[in-house]
């Protein structure tokens, strides 16, 4: 796990724009880490045009097992992302008598719900070891 933080720490350092896959091949092509011991997850375009690639790296451990992964964000759109929006969310029963607590309690079980599909996604993503 400590090498996993070292790791982190140096990519989250790093001064210059550098594509994630360059820095995973390189940490592969240097026996720095396993297949198995890194995850991608994609935050949106939104910050591109004045942020790096990666955006964090940090170590993460999802309970599934004493497995420390190595956790690239990336300012990039995820195949998640790439989806309309009324496929993976249901309507909701959208009225104008809505007040803003309702609002606002359907907006935070509607981000609860995307984070949750995310991880699923970019747990599927590492199963395959496909980096859509």
């Amino acid at each position: 796990m400590e090498k996993l933080n070292n790791l982190a720490k140096q990519i989250t350092s790093l001064k210059h724009d550098i594509r994630a896959e360059v820095l995973i091949n390189n940490l592969l092509k240097n026996d720095d880490i396993r297949e198995s011991q890194y995850i991608i997850s994609k935050e949106g375009q939104f910050s591109r045009a004045y942020r790096f690639d990666v955006l964090d790296a940090d170590v993460v451990d999802y309970d599934l097992d004493s497995t420390h992964l190595l956790k690239l964000e990336l300012s990039r759109d995820s195949f998640y992302d790439m989806l309309p929006e009324n496929l993976t969310h249901t309507p909701r029963n959208d009225s104008p008598e809505k007040d803003a607590d309702r609002m606002v309690k359907e907006y935070q079980i509607q981000k609860s719900n995307r984070r949750r599909q995310e991880l699923f996604s970019s747990l599927l993503r590492m199963k395959y070891s496909v980096m859509v």
